[in-house]
């Protein structure tokens, strides 16, 4: 290997060399806290307020109204949350169904034309063949 060339006057007075790579700015972390939608997330919050108003009996007037809304709140958030979590599954059995209905005919069609063969009747319909071992002798 060779050895490095010398710096030049520019090069020694430079100061940009010498510092050091400045890395590109990190992405912020995503919020670890649940969101606000979740259904568990609302529950939780539901059952601190509950808790909070049967605990306290002295609690003032202006916080226990305070409360009394939130957990009013809390209610409707948890009902709209399920409702929408309902909807997301139906969606998603919806999708299922579509996805496997596509390739439920073809099967259907080949499992009956199997249980005919085996059963002794024959159809003409059918365009796949027993095994020899299943077919009447």
């Amino acid at each position: 290997m060779g050895r490095k060339r010398p710096l030049t006057q520019e090069e020694e007075g430079d100061d940009t060399m010498s510092q050091p790579r400045s890395r590109p700015p990190k992405r912020p972390r995503r919020d670890d806290a649940p969101s606000s939608t979740s259904v568990n997330h609302i529950k939780g919050k539901l059952r601190d307020v509950t808790r909070t108003l049967e605990r306290s009996k002295n609690l003032p007037a202006d916080i226990r109204v305070e409360k009394e809304r939130a957990l009013a709140g809390y209610k409707l958030d948890l009902e709209s949350a399920e409702r929408e979590k309902r909807t997301q599954q139906t969606i998603k059995k919806y999708h299922m169904v579509r996805f496997f209905g596509q390739s439920y005919p073809i099967a259907f069609h080949a499992f009956k034309c199997y249980s005919d063969m085996i059963s002794g009747f024959a159809n003409q319909d059918c365009v796949h063949r027993a095994p020899e071992s299943h077919t009447k002798t």
